[in-house]
């Protein structure tokens, strides 16, 4: 939205964090999860249900607050 194109996702969450400090996002929250993820995708770990369960409310409070952010800057 800003002419940035993020080749990886700590390039975004950098760039979000440093010009976008409005998002109120925490965004140690989210490079843990790109950790995680990366853990499973990329070397096989299992990760249980009980992750997923106890981080459930962060995870829907920052796709909220990024979705608000963006219909704000689509304007609708």
């Amino acid at each position: 939205m800003d002419g940035w194109k993020a080749l990886n996702h700590e390039c975004l969450f950098a760039y979000l964090k440093s010009k976008r400090p409005d998002l109120e996002i925490d965004f140690d929250f989210l490079l843990d999860l790109k950790d995680t993820r990366n853990d499973i995708g990329y070397r096989g770990v299992k990760v249980g249900p009980d992750i997923w369960k106890q981080n459930k409310l962060r995870i829907g409070l920052t796709i909220k607050a990024l979705t608000i952010y963006i219909r704000k800057r689509l304007g609708s």
